[in-house]
């Protein structure tokens, strides 16, 4: 079909916003880096700068950033007794480290991903209040750690909400399409 018609279209506005959301993430990631290596450089001798985590040390780290997070989760989930595929290495021969804000932020981002699961995965009847209290819930997201005072999610929401109006879907859907993808949000933690 000429011009790729409406589909192709919603496809590539989706791959494309996407891929702009998905960085955010990265992008903290790789901001809390830069600054932690900044701060590193110019603190070299100080132990007041916080250490990188090691691969070894991120399910502690895992552990306790999903114990800190006090809001509900959802009826019928529970945060992962392991770190989501995220933290898995790309190559088990090369050394991975981590900021340590990340677990914090995956833990963060892995609540927030169960919430629009529930609201996606209601029953028709119980979809609209399903819907609403996944809504109210996720607003919560922004006072966690890891999240709260991070200016890579400043405006998370209004670019969800772009998103979602530039591929016609809801922002719950939008979102979890781009942002709860398998290496954040397992199924393996719900029951």
């Amino acid at each position: 079909m000429p011009g790729g018609g409406p589909l192709r279209k919603s496809t590539i506005a989706i791959t494309v916003i996407g891929a702009a959301l998905v960085g955010a993430v990265g992008t903290s990631a790789v901001s809390a880096l830069d600054a932690h290596d900044d701060a590193a450089a110019r603190t070299e001798s100080s132990s007041s700068s916080a250490p990188l985590l090691s691969l070894d040390q991120v399910p502690g780290a895992w552990r306790h950033a999903t114990a800190a997070i006090h809001e509900p989760l959802p009826e019928g989930f529970v945060f992962p007794a392991q770190p989501p595929a995220f933290f898995d290495p790309d190559d088990p021969q090369t050394p991975e480290a981590f900021v340590p804000a990340l677990p914090k932020q995956i833990a963060a981002r892995w609540w927030r991903c169960a919430w629009i699961a529930s609201a996606r995965d209601a029953v028709p009847a119980e979809r609209v209040a399903a819907t609403e209290r996944a809504e109210s819930m996720v607003d919560r997201w922004y006072e966690m750690d890891g999240v709260k005072g991070d200016a890579n999610f400043s405006d998370y929401d209004a670019r969800m909400r772009a998103a979602a109006e530039a591929a016609g879907e809801s922002r719950l859907d939008i979102e979890y399409e781009l942002d709860c993808g398998r290496l954040v949000f397992e199924e393996k933690g719900h029951s």
